[in-house]
């Protein structure tokens, strides 16, 4: 849905339904990067020759397989797996804002802008390492996707 108030303010707001599995001989799973809901929404102010937008963009968290340490009969550390991705990471959302300065030239236009990604910082999870420590315990490490980073670009727009 697009909302547009007439100068200099407009706004958007979307949600997508998805899902994608993998088929394996007598059953199926989701994919890792399944993400069943996703929702975004956001705002912009345009006054020539100015335009600034904020976006908030959310998801359902992506799929994993979870696990749980077992002894092994040597006396050492073993996993239990879950069946494949039946556990899924948080839900995410992220807060990214962006300003744009435009100014007509004789043959087009010089476009300039910058845009931080993630401005809240929030981690995304999305993978976790798995590594036995030297006494043979075992020690999980999560990782992050997409933390937040600032984007500066310019573009010649052509007639």
């Amino acid at each position: 849905l697009r909302w547009q108030a007439g100068e200099p303010w407009s706004g958007w707001v979307g949600y997508t339904w998805s899902e994608a599995k993998d088929q394996f001989d007598g059953f199926s799973a989701p994919r890792s990067w399944n993400q069943l809901h996703s929702v975004f929404t956001g705002v912009s102010w345009s006054r020539m020759p100015w335009q600034l937008s904020v976006n908030l963009l959310g998801h359902s968290g992506w799929r994993r397989n979870a696990f749980e340490p077992a002894p092994t009969a040597g006396g050492g550390a073993g996993l239990i797996l879950s069946p494949r991705n039946s556990e899924s990471w948080r839900p995410f959302v992220s807060l990214d804002l962006r300003a744009t300065w435009r100014r007509p030239l004789r043959r087009g236009a010089v476009r300039v802008y910058g845009e931080i990604i993630n401005a809240a910082n929030r981690s995304n999870p999305c993978c976790e390492q798995v590594s036995v420590s030297p006494d043979g315990a075992l020690i999980s490490e999560q990782r992050n996707w997409l933390p937040r980073y600032a984007l500066v670009g310019a573009a010649w727009e052509l007639p």
